[in-house]
């Protein structure tokens, strides 16, 4: 195994990596680490950064660089998500059920959004990380309940200066259960996906399905 060295306060990494000098980022093979309030944290196959500006999802395999987030920070724990996901779709199947009856009386109703990636790059990537782990796409409108359900998902989990807590699905859709998937993302992105969420369901009835998708 090559020897590893860490100069003027970098992190040395183990299995044949190599080290950041000051705030740089280490590549480290198939072994990843990244600095989040001083500890260092192994994290599967991605890369190393000690700017907490620019932590990437579990999972996430892309080079991170200087300046802008490239890529959200996990808000939960991968058992927690799971958890969450469970819970989810145990949801999401009985409200499916319940808007197949609806329309086969004739009470339909469906709306598409769809979430710009040019606007809001980081809260579609998180979108799309959500529904490829099994997070439902089509969702139910169900304003009242929204605050309860914000608040249940977001128990727990601090705040983060620059960054919202973006809950998948949205505390507005009766599937996000107060077991939301939440993910740190900078304010201006997730305000803007926000935004374009209210849009698209402006003047949609309480129980409304909606189809949740990302685009240009």
């Amino acid at each position: 195994m090559p020897p590893v060295v860490a100069v003027g306060g970098g992190l040395a990494l183990a299995g044949g990596g190599t080290a950041a000098a000051g705030g740089g980022i280490a590549i480290s093979g198939t072994t990843a680490a990244w600095i989040l309030g001083g500890t260092a944290v192994v994290a599967g196959t991605a890369y190393v950064a000690s700017n907490p500006d620019v932590l990437p999802s579990i999972g996430s395999s892309s080079t991170a660089t200087a300046g802008a987030p490239t890529a959200n920070i996990p808000a939960l724990t991968p058992q927690q998500r799971l958890d969450r996901l469970a819970k989810i779709r145990e949801i999401a199947k009985g409200l499916t059920a319940a808007a197949a009856r609806s329309c086969a009386t004739g009470n339909c109703c469906h709306r598409t959004v769809v979430i710009s990636k040019s606007r809001s790059p980081l809260s579609a990537k998180h979108i799309e990380e959500a529904q490829a782990e099994g997070f439902p796409s089509t969702l139910t409108i169900d304003r009242a309940g929204a605050s309860a359900r914000r608040a249940a998902s977001l128990s727990g989990i601090p705040t983060k200066p620059g960054y919202d807590r973006d809950e998948y699905p949205p505390a507005v859709f009766a599937e996000n259960a107060g077991a939301a998937s939440v993910q740190y993302v900078p304010l201006s992105d997730n305000r803007s996906a926000g935004q374009q969420i209210k849009m698209g369901i402006t003047g949609a009835p309480e129980g409304c399905r909606v189809t949740m998708i990302t685009g240009p």
